[in-house]
């Protein structure tokens, strides 16, 4: 039973760190700032099709803050003045909080802007393709990938240079007497 208990905590624990790590579309998480020992909420986020923000007057005075929201407390460091005139970024994947960022701007206010985030291409290394030759002489490219061959050392390139000059070197020694 105690085991059973144990297991179900551990499984239970590693899913909330697993959804901690991103702000799901269906929680209202607020937008604060936090100096370590004071914490001022700046607006409350809601997502209703994309991500608003409902802005609080909180009053704070100058200086640098960590910008988070609830169950992300820091997301990075920004120096911060009263009254705002920060956009707030937010990097979304799948419509899910990422990240969040502040940015100085003229006008003052809070302004929302959201950005998803896209996976780029990633490249297949290790691999490299190679013409194979077909029945009639000509040269027809494959899908097959082959593994990349090392690169060579400085002997293996010019072994066939070298070995002449050595016998060569060996052969004409002289007759062993000494002057």
């Amino acid at each position: 039973m105690l085991l059973n208990l144990t297991f179900v905590t551990v499984l239970s624990l590693l899913a909330s760190i697993v959804n901690g790590l991103a702000i799901a579309t269906t929680e209202s998480p607020a937008l604060f700032i936090s100096d370590g020992k004071s914490k001022y909420e700046l607006g409350q986020l809601r997502f209703d099709q994309k991500w608003e923000l409902t802005h609080t007057d909180a009053e704070f005075p100058s200086g640098k803050y960590c910008v988070g929201i609830s169950g992300q407390e820091c997301f990075n460091h920004k120096e911060v003045d009263y009254p705002l005139s920060q956009k707030v970024l937010l990097r979304l994947v799948n419509n899910t909080i990422n990240s969040v960022t502040l940015i100085q701007i003229d006008e003052e206010g809070l302004q929302l802007e959201q950005r998803e985030i896209r996976k780029g291409a990633s490249p297949r290394l290790g691999t490299k393709k190679t013409p194979v030759e077909s029945g009639k002489g000509q040269a027809a490219s494959s899908n097959e990938e082959q593994p990349l061959v090392g690169e060579k050392s400085f002997i293996q390139k010019y072994w066939m240079y070298i070995v002449p000059v050595l016998l060569m070197i060996m052969l004409v020694g002289g007759d062993g007497k000494e002057h």
